[in-house]
């Protein structure tokens, strides 16, 4: 990774966990719109890395998949990479599940502000 790469990553993390603490209940954001709260620093069809790293140090953590927050605009739910990257052997019918399951996680965990803190991000 390079600090591109990680000056976009906490500015995404910002951004969620930002939306995390304004409104937990609804806490769901398109790529569109998570790429313009980034300032278009990488466009919304890009964001499949740097969202895989973000998730990538939650689960390395035991935390919830902050990433699950972001979703299509037509789908409302992460892109498919999100589904075969962290649940390869689940099959399709069964992403509505694990998607509703992991918001849950997501929107009821209770340590984001110690990330933040952890991350240097000031929310």
């Amino acid at each position: 990774m390079n600090n591109d790469m990680d000056s976009i990553c906490i500015d995404i993390i910002e951004q969620l966990l930002i939306l995390l603490k304004n409104d937990p209940e609804h806490a769901l954001i398109t790529y569109g719109s998570l790429s313009e709260k980034i300032n278009r620093k990488i466009g919304p069809r890009n964001l499949d890395y740097p969202l895989g790293i973000v998730s990538d140090v939650c689960k390395e953590l035991g935390m919830p998949l902050l990433s699950t927050i972001v979703v299509n605009k037509k789908s409302y739910m992460p892109g498919e990479g999100y589904f075969t990257y962290y649940y390869p052997d689940v099959k399709e019918t069964e992403y509505d599940n694990i998607f509703k399951r992991n918001l849950k996680e997501v929107r009821e965990y209770q340590h984001w502000d110690e990330f933040a803190e952890a991350m240097g991000i000031k929310i």
